[in-house]
């Protein structure tokens, strides 16, 4: 095998192997060459969290593209899962399939996306969307080995009030990251976001706040309330915040997952993109976010200056793609086809 890969090298003869897609391949030097030929063939390894295992029994029932596993029929797949084979009994290929292949109806989903080259719904177009309110919060925060930095929020107005205004607003240390700095800005945070939600109830506007994958913000949260600044938040103030009926505290992931089936990936930035939002920045990443972290504390240097821009547009960016994204699930998203409708 290493003197077929040697004259592969050197030569450029016939590649050695036959190649697969796994979650490995983006740090392996040569994807850029598999990646290319398993595209060419619409090879099945390409969908998004299938194993090894799985594609050679696939292939082996002559399942050996995306397009080929887009048309077996999921509902078929569901019915013969968990149920005990038989080896007196001649099982059809999705049965024999669904039965040894954990949840293959959501590797068909996947691969019905990608046919469709769109993102598909889950539900009902009635039931798309999530809550609404006349003032409107989309909160990120942004985060450095376990401490916040940086808390934003993108205020959307859909009814006028007294003395406010749409846009972005920012709480950040730059500084010494301490955990009495990550409790001072969430605190100052905190009470800006108070402040919107009394004058709400006082003005007789609804109000909610939305953020994407909640289990990070709101770890963040009680980290800084643990314990409580004097005079700040409590654990008693996140509780009633939390628990608001209707609620005023909304993952949009949780939305999401319920509601549109994607190739695999359900993070802000594919669904974001899905819903026509685009970054100003070319590679936001929370991995690259930290480098800018770590570029934005090296004193008042030009380049650290722009590197808290970066993160502060970054931060925004983030707001507004949930904005967008809640825009989309409660509208243009209601026109996706259904992942059951046949292909």
């Amino acid at each position: 095998m290493l003197d077929a890969h040697d004259e592969w090298v050197t030569s450029g003869a016939r590649f050695p192997t036959a190649p697969y897609w796994h979650r490995d391949c983006p740090t392996c030097p040569y994807s850029e060459h598999c990646e290319t030929q398993l595209e060419e063939l619409d090879d099945v390894s390409l969908v998004r969290f299938t194993t090894i295992d799985q594609q050679l029994l696939l292939k082996e029932h002559g399942v050996e593209t995306r397009a080929q596993l887009s048309r077996l029929d999921p509902d078929r797949a569901r019915q013969a899962r968990h149920k005990t084979i038989n080896p007196l009994e001649h099982l059809e290929r999705e049965e024999f399939l669904g039965r040894t292949i954990d949840k293959l109806d959501d590797l068909i989903y996947r691969a019905r996306v990608h046919e469709r080259g769109t993102a598909l719904r889950i539900v009902d177009a009635e039931r798309m969307g999530c809550v609404r309110a006349d003032v409107e919060v989309d909160v990120d925060m942004e985060s450095y080995e376990d401490a916040t930095y940086l808390w934003g929020a993108y205020v959307t107005l859909n009814r006028p009030i007294n003395d406010l205004s749409s846009g972005y607003r920012s709480f950040a240390e730059w500084g010494e990251l301490t955990r009495e700095a990550e409790a001072t800005i969430f605190s100052q945070f905190w009470t800006w976001l108070n402040e919107l939600r009394r004058t709400c109830q006082e003005q007789d506007h609804t109000f909610a706040a939305y953020c994407f994958w909640a289990q990070a913000e709101d770890g963040a949260m009680n980290r800084a309330v643990s314990p409580p600044l004097e005079g700040g938040p409590t654990d008693i103030d996140l509780s009633a915040f939390r628990h608001t009926t209707p609620p005023q505290w909304i993952d949009l992931h949780e939305h999401a997952k319920r509601q549109i089936q994607t190739e695999g990936p359900l993070g802000l930035k594919q669904l974001a993109r899905a819903a026509g939002f685009r970054w100003r920045d070319a590679n936001p990443s929370g991995e690259a976010s930290i480098l800018w972290y770590e570029e934005s504390t090296v004193g008042e240097s030009s380049e650290a200056l722009a590197a808290r821009t970066r993160l502060l547009e970054y931060n925004e960016d983030d707001c507004r793609a949930t904005a967008a994204l809640r825009n989309w699930l409660c509208g243009p998203a209601r026109e996706l086809a259904h992942r059951d409708d046949p292909l």
